[in-house]
This record gives structure tokens, sequence and C-alpha cells, in this order.
């Protein structure tokens, strides 16, 4: 619930932010506690080998879909789960991934990705016996309306160890990855998930508070210790081009707090170039 408070004034109301000039605000504290400058560093991926160059994405086995603002499942959404459970008796472990679009304030997408993916998973646990779901949960942290967005995606199995086959686009021209600790189980196969999606042109970021190094080989770091992941983001906006797309995998555990005024002045960015931003809880 502390990621959903911190998240749930950003990008509520996008304000116009005058590009030309500086502002200084108090986000520079948490630049502090960094030794890398601005809690960031660019990485380099060539070191990362991938087993194939064709997509290994698993098609979800089913997709709920909601309405705007609507976390309920209705009768014939009900009927569709315990239909599907019932074309799949042997299966007792499934993953589960919330989305939303970002036609709301982020902390209350994440909110309602997150309450979709549950209500899911509390039928799926009720209809069949000692089942087991991993959940996850993605959010537009830049505004925007799409329909397809507002869904679960359940699949058979654990397969959340493996972000390419549970996200269908991980194509982006900018990443950001939290090299904090609580990415250390997951930190290499996001890398690695990265380098067989990313662009040619696209750029890798790390947002670490200990020592990294900017070209460093992203394998040869260990996710460890905190992160200004706020601050580092911060830093990433102001460097893109309009329109570009941008990728946050991050818990978004901050040990300083955002200001209001350093969320209005990151959702400005955001909505003035006209980035999409996409965030997703690993």
């Amino acid at each position: 619930m502390k990621t959903i408070a911190m998240l749930s004034m950003l990008l509520i109301n996008p304000v116009h932010v005058d590009m030309t000039r500086d502002i200084v605000v108090d986000v520079d504290y948490a630049t502090q506690r960094c030794i890398p400058t601005d809690c960031t560093c660019k990485l380099s991926l060539d070191s990362v080998h991938t087993e194939s160059t064709t997509s290994n994405n698993v098609s979800a086995i089913e997709n709920i879909f909601f309405s705007e603002d609507d976390e309920d499942l209705d009768a014939l959404d009900r009927e569709k789960i315990k239909s599907f459970l019932s074309d799949n008796p042997g299966e007792r472990k499934f993953t589960i991934v919330g989305y939303t679009d970002g036609c709301g304030g982020n902390g209350y997408n994440y909110s309602l990705a997150r309450s979709r993916a549950h209500v899911v998973s509390r039928l799926i646990s009720s209809s069949r016996s000692g089942s087991r779901s991993t959940i996850r949960y993605v959010s537009e942290l830049s505004p925007g309306h799409d329909s397809s967005a507002r869904r679960v995606d359940i699949f058979l199995g654990d397969i959340a160890s493996d972000p390419n086959k549970l996200y269908k686009n991980l194509s982006a021209d900018y990443y950001l990855i939290d090299g904090s600790g609580s990415m250390s189980s997951s930190y290499n196969s996001w890398i690695k998930a990265i380098s067989k999606s990313k662009n040619r042109s696209s750029k890798i970021f790390i947002s670490k508070s200990s020592y990294c190094y900017n070209g460093q080989d992203a394998l040869s770091i260990s996710a460890s210790g905190g992160t200004e992941i706020w601050y580092s983001l911060w830093h990433i906006v102001k460097m893109m081009e309009p329109g570009k797309k941008l990728i946050v995998i991050s818990d978004f555990q901050s040990s300083v707090p955002l200001s209001s005024t350093e969320r209005v002045i990151i959702s400005g960015i955001i909505s003035n170039k006209n980035l999409q931003v996409v965030g997703i809880m690993p």
C-alpha cells in the first residue's frame, strides 16, 4: 500500500511545465544518497546473449476484459473462468497479470490493476482446491485510453520468472530497471528479456544508489542495496525525445519520498513531451 500511496498523486492532473528553465526542488536530496551521478547509469548489453531471435511469448490461455474503472467480474466472466478451469482439470498453478490503461491517476491505476488480478485469483482459488496463483500487475505512468489494456491475462503454470513469456510487448526506446535488492531474484531475467526485446537504438539505464558507471556490463551488476527510482525516472524523462516510450521495471520503493512539487514536475514533463511510460512491478 505504500507504493500505491506514493503513486496516487502522480499524473492525476497533467500540468504545463516551462521546459526552458531549471527548477530546483527537494528531490536533489535523493541524489545526495547516491554514488552514481543522478543515481543512474547507462548499461551495456553487449555480453548478453539470448537463445533465439524468435519471440517466445506465450499467448495468455484466457483474457478477462473489464469496463473502464471496473474491477468486478460479471456473471459471464465468472462462467468463462470456470469453463477455463473445467478445460484444464489437472492444473494447480496459474500466473495472473492485471492491467490498466492510463486514463486515471497512476496510484489509482496500479490499485485497479492489482484489484483486477486479485479478484480473478480469488475466484480461481475458490473454484480449484489446492491451486496457487502468482500475480503481477502493469500500469501506465502516462495518460492514455486503450480498452485492450483493461484486462487480466491468465496463464497456465508459474511462468512469472520469464518476462518474455508474460508480456506481449516489451519493445521500448528507453528502459529503466531498478537495481535495488528487491530485484535480486529477477534482475538477470529482466536484463535478458530487455536484450531480446529492445530496438537497435534503445537505451538501457539502471537506478542504483551504490557504485556503477556508464557503459558497465549489465550482467556484472548485482541488484542490491537501495535505489532512488523516482530521481532516476525524473532524470530519464528529462533526456527523452518527445513521443518516445519508456518501460520502468521497479517496485517503486524509494528511501526519499516525492514531494507534491516533484510529482507535478515529473507528470508535466511526461505530458508535455507526449511520452509513453509503462511501469511493471516484477
